[in-house]
């Protein structure tokens, strides 16, 4: 399934990219253009996902796909993000477009909210905002999430350029991570949806970091897996736990950039599918190993023959890891807790990680 726009047919398909490649920067010029991070209790997000579009195809996991982020971000060994601070739109599936949601306007209150509440305060801050569900290029522009009552000839949008533009040129934050796992597609006979916050006649003299990760290339489509998930969400995911740390177990934006623009993200290679990220200022810290729980080594033993996708599932519903494998043992790192091993030839297993290593039989 397909997270694109074309016609009337919106779906989360495409020519070949390439993969994007960055330059590697040395330890001594990344400690020069260090900058100290913004405290998690000024951690600020809005998290979108939805799913049911009554103008066009429902999706499958963009919901699902929203709230898993939400639960990394406030995870004190993820996003630390107070969860007072996370403001959720999840639209399921309505019946009528009168009935859908989220609209644009409800982002956009919840942002003038948030801008109003650091402008007041003064403090450095952070802003994470994160869509999933259909997309389109609109107009010229870099991308568009399509809003819950979109339909043809009315594709109520919100345009991640503009949004961008507005907040680099107005500075309110001192960091901002913009996610995006929608289509691409081209269509520029759609408007761009515009902030319709004010304008900044004086722009703030703060020095503003940015991340900006697109979950395919302009053009493009991006896809959903048979789990249920958005492919590029769950790579995100992986990166920002632990797959794109460094030695300390930090994972900052450079590092998470090269790592989700060099994997693809069908190993298969049936279809294709390549992020693409924007930087400003020097790298963020999105997530520290300083502090968290400790991880374990966890050999999971995998008995069916035939190779398919398994993933196994925090006791929130989060996709911790998954993979296209074999018979055999699989190792994965996990933290104490209780999780689930779903693998479609065979019955769910649910297990506890209390110590390490230790062994799962599947």
């Amino acid at each position: 399934m397909t997270r694109d726009h074309q016609d009337q047919d919106v779906s989360r398909a495409g020519g070949d990219p390439g993969v994007a490649f960055r330059r590697d920067i040395g330890d001594d010029e990344r400690r020069a253009t260090r900058i100290e991070p913004v405290a998690p209790e000024q951690h600020h997000a809005i998290v979108v996902g939805i799913d049911g579009y009554p103008g066009y195809r429902d999706l499958g996991g963009a919901c699902n796909d929203a709230e898993s982020f939400a639960s990394w971000l406030i995870d004190p060994a993820g996003g630390r993000t107070p969860v007072e601070n996370v403001s959720m739109h999840l639209g399921r599936v309505p019946q009528t477009l009168a009935e859908a949601r989220p609209l644009k306007r409800d982002v956009d209150v919840a942002l003038h909210g948030i801008v109003r509440q650091v402008q007041a305060t003064g403090a450095r801050s952070r802003l994470w905002l994160y869509f999933a569900g259909h997309g389109v290029a609109a107009a010229f522009g870099m991308g568009a999430v399509l809003m819950a009552d979109a339909q043809p000839g009315l594709n109520w949008n919100l345009s991640i350029g503009k949004y961008h533009e507005w907040l680099m040129r107005c500075r309110d934050f001192s960091e901002v991570v913009m996610i995006s796992d929608c289509c691409r597609n081209l269509a520029v006979e759609v408007p761009e949806g515009m902030p319709p916050l004010d304008n900044c006649p004086a722009p703030s003299d703060r020095r503003q970091q940015l991340f900006l990760a697109h979950g395919t290339d302009l053009g493009a489509p991006a896809f959903e897996g048979d789990d249920a998930r958005g492919r590029f969400t769950v790579h995100l995911l992986e990166g920002l736990r632990g797959a794109a740390a460094d030695p300390n177990g930090d994972v900052r934006s450079d590092a998470l950039a090269t790592f989700l623009e060099s994997t693809p993200l069908d190993p298969t290679g049936v279809t294709t599918q390549v992020p693409t990220t924007t930087s400003a200022g020097p790298p963020l810290l999105l997530a520290s190993g300083r502090g968290s729980r400790p991880v374990f080594d966890v050999t999971i033993e995998l008995r069916a023959a035939a190779a398919r996708q398994v993933t196994v599932r925090r006791g929130d519903g989060a996709i911790m890891a998954t993979a296209q494998r074999e018979a055999g043992p699989w190792s994965v790192p996990l933290a104490g807790g209780l999780y689930e091993l779903v693998d479609p030839v065979a019955p769910p297993v649910l297990f506890k990680v209390a110590h390490g290593p230790c062994r799962v039989e599947g």
